[in-house]
């Protein structure tokens, strides 16, 4: 019996030693696997909160591009989110680019951020010696709203798109927008009235209690971003060669005039006038349309310069449609950019239909009277826009030519 328990007890401790020695050796490595397992669990987290820090960044960037923003401005925005969110700075970077350059938000009016820290190892320094890089990279891009077909381009000026007196505006299918910062940059007034989709201004907006009635949008949007001009790139023609005569179409009532483009100094239009296809310059004086004209053109533009007015007066009639293609694609009427604003007028009771932009970048636009230019395709853009009369834009513009003027909604992540 002695011996049997001698023989027991050498056994379990035999297999307690066995036991100890294991355990021994598991520790450390449980202990790693432990370690490298927090290790990778942190990388993960960390990179988690880039990937936020990156998203709330792009956000961030894209209002700054929103409010008109250049490149220096948004990613002194973007690097102050990135702060703000804690970004580590000693061992992070970051990049901004509006437009992206590559992916397929190229070229959009978007904001691409990308985001990276590269971390010392804990525990795996004892197998790597290099650092671990964790990076992120999100997309935010301002969304298309309501699409304008008039547009009033001063920055600054009081009343820069106006409806007063007698002035009926009826947009189909299209909003009116100011580009003007001024506290009144939209203004209608007395029994004005404006029927649209949307509209709003860069600034802000004052109207009578029934001036505005939209269907697409609950009120005129103020503070607005302001919307890029359609055909700010076109380049002006060049003027040269003479003066083509004659440039006065008047006689008896039923005569009937057919003319090709070219250089005119002053056009005054009393009877109907059938235009050829092409350019028009009028270099000086006036475009002048007498109530008793009747004008007819496809494929037409006329370059106003020099000082040159357009004058519409009484009864008169233009059915004109602008070129489909080409330098000048959607252009029926296009003032030059520089020198003093003249003042163009569209008078009287005009029965008008005009396919393509009236486009004015420098010049005060005023319309009296009746002008029923709502029918089809009919942009109106310049430097101010006044309206006293009953008048109308819509925007039945495909296959026409026209550039869409495009304003800016929100901002959403979109990568």
């Amino acid at each position: 019996m002695h011996l049997r328990q001698n023989h027991h007890e050498s056994y379990f401790r035999n297999h307690r030693g066995t036991t100890a020695v294991l355990v021994a050796i598991s520790i450390p490595i449980l202990m790693s696997a432990a370690a490298f397992g927090t290790e990778a669990g942190f990388w993960t987290y960390r990179h988690r909160l880039l990937q936020q820090y990156a998203d709330a960044a792009a956000f961030a960037g894209a209002v700054e591009l929103l409010n008109s923003g250049n490149q220096s401005a948004i990613s002194a925005s973007v690097g102050e989110s990135l702060e703000n969110n804690g970004l580590r700075s000693d061992i992070g970077s970051f990049s901004a680019l509006s437009p992206p350059a590559t992916g397929p938000f190229a070229g959009t009016t978007s904001v691409e951020v990308s985001v990276r820290e590269d971390w010392p190892r804990f525990f795996t320094a004892i197998f790597f010696g290099d650092t671990v890089t964790l990076g992120a990279s999100a997309t935010a891009q301002l969304e298309a709203s309501a699409e304008a077909c008039m547009l009033a381009l001063d920055p600054s000026a009081s009343g820069a798109a106006t409806i007063t007196g007698t002035g009926d505006v009826t947009l189909n299918g299209c909003s009116l927008v100011s580009n003007s910062s001024a506290s009144d940059a939209l203004l209608v007034s007395g029994a004005g009235r404006l029927y649209a989709d949307c509209a709003g201004a860069a600034g802000g907006v004052q109207t009578t209690s029934s001036g505005i009635t939209l269907s697409e949008c609950t009120a005129p949007e103020e503070n607005m971003p302001v919307v890029e001009d359609p055909y700010a790139d076109v380049p002006e023609p060049d003027v040269s060669g003479p003066c083509t005569t004659p440039n006065s179409f008047g006689g008896p009532p039923s005569s009937v005039y057919n003319i090709t483009g070219g250089r005119y100094c002053g056009l005054t239009i009393q009877r109907t006038v059938n235009l050829d296809p092409g350019m028009y310059i009028i270099d000086g004086g006036e475009l002048k349309i007498t109530s008793t004209a009747d004008i007819n053109g496809s494929g037409v533009t006329f370059f106003l310069t020099n000082g040159a007015r357009l004058v519409v007066n009484g009864t008169a009639s233009m059915n004109l449609s602008a070129p489909t293609s080409g330098t000048y694609s959607g252009l029926v009427f296009f003032g030059d950019r520089s020198g003093s604003p003249e003042s163009h007028l569209m008078n009287g009771s005009a029965g008008s239909a005009f396919t393509g932009a009236v486009y004015f970048p420098n010049d005060d636009l005023e319309i009296r009277g009746t002008n029923s230019a709502a029918a089809g395709c009919t942009q109106f853009i310049a430097r101010t826009l006044d309206f006293r009369g009953t008048s109308g834009a819509s925007i039945d513009c495909d296959g026409v030519g026209v550039s869409p003027i495009q304003t800016i909604g929100g901002v959403r992540l979109v990568g």
